[in-house]
């Protein structure tokens, strides 16, 4: 028998844009309020897949592991749904995939990224609303490489460049003063 988080919720994600996703917000409340997070075998896979609208991102990782740390300890994201090499993450109303290189055996991609250092190269995954200050500060404690520190640019916005345990360039960003 399914329970509440099997229900499909439609999240405003960034400038408009809309992606369907398991409970998201459901999930992410019962994590607020000491509820578990949706077991890997409520998250069906059909289901799951063909609920997704509008843009999503899914990043190709060599360690969800360690891709889940980052995202909680320097973005400050929730994690919804984990299960063996796969995670959806959840940052204020941003939402991705993560999925370990040993579950896209099929995908063309795979064969772009196994053993390739700096993936993502050329994309920058935005958080807006993240004081980059304190993620900077955050990821310097921890180790992390920071691509660029914390600085106003000039189209408005206070960000800083942080490299994920793959390569990935996240970048904090939040309204300058």
């Amino acid at each position: 028998m399914k329970n509440d988080y099997s229900r499909r919720t439609v999240l405003k994600a960034g400038a408009g844009t809309a992606m369907a996703l398991a409970g998201a917000t459901e999930m992410a409340s019962a994590q607020e309020t000491g509820g578990s997070m949706m077991a890997s075998d409520d998250l069906d896979p059909v289901e799951f897949g063909q609920s997704l609208r509008g843009f999503g991102v899914n990043l190709l990782v060599s360690d969800v592991d360690a891709t889940i740390k980052f995202s909680k300890d320097i973005l400050m994201a929730r994690v919804l749904n984990t299960s063996e090499g796969f995670a959806v993450l959840m940052q204020g109303n941003a939402v991705w995939m993560l999925h370990a290189d040993e579950t896209y055996h099929s995908n063309p991609l795979q064969g772009f990224v196994k053993d390739v250092e700096g993936r993502g190269q050329g994309i920058e995954l935005r958080l807006y609303d993240l004081d980059p200050d304190e993620a900077e500060k955050r990821a310097r404690d921890a180790g992390y490489t920071i691509l660029s520190g914390t600085a106003d640019k000039p189209h408005g916005l206070r960000e800083c460049y942080i490299l994920d345990p793959d390569g990935y360039c996240w970048v904090p960003s939040r309204a300058s003063d």
